[in-house]
């Protein structure tokens, strides 16, 4: 092996550690940036969620009160359960935390049945508006909330699907 005596050997050592310990410390501090980025990223939907959901029991609560209150407590109902059956469709469609045993086909599943349930549980209580006459317009309504819910629980129950 060539030596040199000015040490060229040891200055291109040194020079090759620097790049090396350069690039690391920028891999690094990308993945660092990546990870924190995530994290911030995560804490502010959940903090977002957790607004929105508890935003919506505000809102549900004020919409059976009211509801309650001016004498249509059936009508009232009917939003709340429908448009709760939307929140819950959407926890299941985005899951805060997924864990290594999430099955999606068993979500697909659940977000099908919550589905049929806020349409059946929207048109029985429509039905009940309509008889009690809250409201003409619930003799319309009720019959396609119940027949969404009855088309959604076909596709719950098909046995043709795997």
């Amino acid at each position: 092996m060539w030596r040199s005596p000015s040490g060229l050997r040891n200055r291109r050592a040194e020079a090759l550690r620097h790049v090396l310990a350069e690039a690391l410390r920028h891999v690094l501090a990308e993945a660092l940036r990546h990870v924190l980025a995530e994290a911030l990223r995560h804490s502010l939907l959940i903090t977002l969620r957790a607004f929105w959901l508890t935003l919506f029991a505000t809102g549900a609560v004020a919409v059976l009160t009211f509801g309650w209150q001016g004498g249509e407590p059936w009508t009232a109902g009917a939003f709340v359960v429908f448009f709760a059956s939307r929140v819950w469709r959407s926890v299941i469609k985005r899951p805060l935390v997924v864990g290594p045993a999430d099955n999606p086909a068993r979500r697909a599943h659940q977000f099908i049945a919550v589905t049929a349930a806020g349409y059946l549980g929207a048109g029985i209580l429509a039905v009940v508006a309509a008889v009690v006459g809250e409201g003409q317009e619930w003799i319309y309504v009720a019959p396609f909330f119940l027949v969404m819910g009855a088309l959604q629980l076909a596709l719950l129950f098909d046995r043709s699907q795997p």
